[in-house]
């Protein structure tokens, strides 16, 4: 590797948004996706870290049910809040920093669905470049 770091970029689900309202909705769909992956065996070590050992046969069980709109409702907030940041666009930058400042080089970030919003993401982005990354370049 001729004696440089590798590079570590994080993709993980951010809950976002422009507005509060925003990112409220982004908040329901990603809790959603979250609890369906972690009903799954390849997430069980994820949940025994965090010591919510009863959470993976809840959720096995809600699906077994076929209530799937109780799937998202069975993962509580402080669950939610543990793996995946949320906030307005607005806040993106401090929350980037807080979660992966010094600890990864990039952040995948995705844009927003309406392309006329692409700018103002853009400024959004740009803002965050300079949080110091893994190896001191822009985490983002």
């Amino acid at each position: 590797n001729n004696g440089r770091s590798p590079i570590v970029d994080v993709a993980i689900p951010f809950a976002t948004g422009r507005t509060d309202a925003d990112v409220d909705a982004s908040r329901l769909r990603q809790r959603g996706v979250l609890a369906f992956l972690l009903s799954t065996p390849a997430y069980s070590s994820t949940i025994e870290l965090f010591g919510w050992d009863e959470l993976g046969p809840e959720l096995r069980r809600v699906i077994r049910s076929g209530d799937w709109s109780a799937l998202a409702t069975t993962i509580d907030d402080e669950q939610f809040d543990t793996l995946v940041p949320s906030g307005t666009w607005s806040e993106l930058p401090g929350i980037i920093a807080d979660w992966f400042g010094g600890l990864a080089d990039g952040v995948l970030l995705q844009p927003p669905e309406d392309p006329h919003l692409d700018d103002e993401f853009a400024e959004i982005v740009e803002s965050t470049r300079p949080i110091p990354g893994r190896n001191h370049r822009s985490a983002t």
